[in-house]
């Protein structure tokens, strides 16, 4: 297929829009993988920003296909909510099962170089006391209520900039669908 002309579903024996499940799925996973390494957290949100840029890229490269700004948008929030609440999912039953939260190091790293940075060894004390005060406290449910909720954000906020990018970006043909 010449990569200069739209995708036409009548030409290979379709009916209806191609189906962008792989792509999706295929970037979602990426995002749930760099959701686990160590020190990822430090990218905020980037992660899933790639996500979405690589499944737009492989929905375009599979079908020669261009999609509008908005095409784009949904797929890249479809692919971040999908691979980011995954990952949300897995890090709850690790803590609920294991009694280990996914990036808990780091942010305890940060907060107490934040501490030593701003108010000296007194901020970085009155820190540790608070992580330690916490730590005994466990998650509850509110705590529980405001992850789910800023993992939606980020996805939804990731994934309209990913996919807006991506589909500005990876452009197969001269015009739209």
């Amino acid at each position: 297929m010449n990569t200069n002309e739209p995708y036409q579903p009548h030409m290979h024996g379709e009916s209806e829009q191609p189906d962008d499940f792989k792509a999706m799925m295929i970037g979602a996973v990426f995002i749930f993988i760099i959701a686990f390494i160590p020190y990822a957290v430090l990218a905020c949100c980037l992660p899933q920003i790639f996500g979405a840029l690589l499944a737009v890229h492989l929905f375009t490269s599979q079908y020669s296909y261009t999609l509008t700004t908005g095409q784009g948008i949904k797929l890249g929030i479809l692919t971040c909510l999908l691979g980011g609440l995954s990952a949300w999912v897995a890090s709850m039953g690790m803590y609920f099962l294991f009694d280990y939260q996914v990036g808990a190091k780091e942010g305890e790293w940060i907060s107490l170089t934040i501490a030593e940075k701003v108010g000296g060894a007194q901020a970085v004390e009155q820190a540790k006391a608070a992580i330690a005060e916490q730590q005994a406290k466990g998650l509850g449910m509110l705590q529980i209520g405001i992850g789910l909720i800023s993992s939606i954000l980020f996805a939804c906020i990731s994934g309209l900039i990913g996919g807006s990018i991506g589909a500005k970006l990876f452009q197969r043909a001269p015009n739209n669908l």
